[in-house]
């Protein structure tokens, strides 16, 4: 199977998501536009994360994690500005509070990917962010639900954390969506926020330094 970065490239076009209200369609569409020159850089960095995903929604049988504990991500700085992570849907899920099947649902052969950029603090423009932020990092994430060939939905909305000169979260992500005014929309973005857990978990675990030609990699 190709990676799902390269089907994107190959489609050149975003399947918008039900989160995205028809009110803000056009500003999601020129939003999405503006994501292209990054993921279609040659020199983007992929990070194949399969079994970081089955470690996070298989293995760990851990309900709740929090961002803000460095025993659950270690270092939530991206190594390089501008990085791609993908990953497999599960085919389980296991917590304290129970295990549950997902081998049979519809979307079993489906992909996650998420697009994480690095900025410096003094390189973002906007309001409420934390003075002794050093880190913005940005993540959009993308749904390829392996149910009707050639549908990529995203992005789902910007989400936006800050982050401290060691590493860790000041305060607990923010989203820039097009949920508009619709109450079940903005719930469902919330609760997605699981999506962006593995590829987070995964770049704690990543080097600091990684050698320049090194463009692909697998966790």
């Amino acid at each position: 199977m190709t990676r799902l970065i390269d089907d994107m490239r190959s489609l050149h076009r975003f399947t918008r998501p039900r989160v995205v209200q028809v009110s803000r369609r056009d500003a999601w569409v020129k939003y999405s536009e503006s994501l292209w020159p990054s993921l279609k850089d040659p020199d983007l960095t992929v990070v194949t994360i399969d079994l970081v995903a089955t470690f996070y929604f298989e293995k760990c049988s851990r309900e709740f994690w929090d961002l803000g504990k460095t025993d659950h991500f270690p270092d939530l700085v991206p190594p390089r500005p501008v990085m791609w992570f993908e990953y497999h849907l599960p085919q389980r899920l296991r917590s304290e509070i129970g295990d549950q099947d997902l081998s049979r649902e519809p979307f079993k052969n489906g992909r996650a990917g998420a697009l994480v950029l690095r900025c410096r603090r003094e390189e973002v423009e906007g309001q409420h962010i934390p003075a002794h932020a050093r880190w913005i990092v940005v993540i959009d994430t993308f749904m390829d639900y392996g149910i009707q060939p050639g549908q990529i939905e995203g992005p789902h909305g910007c989400w936006a954390l800050a982050i401290d000169e060691g590493g860790r979260i000041i305060g607990v992500p923010s989203c820039q969506s097009f949920t508009g005014n619709n109450r079940a929309a903005q719930e469902a973005l919330q609760q997605s926020i699981a999506l962006i857990h593995p590829p987070l978990l995964a770049l704690s675990w990543l080097p600091r330094e990684i050698p320049e030609d090194k463009l692909e990699i697998v966790l």
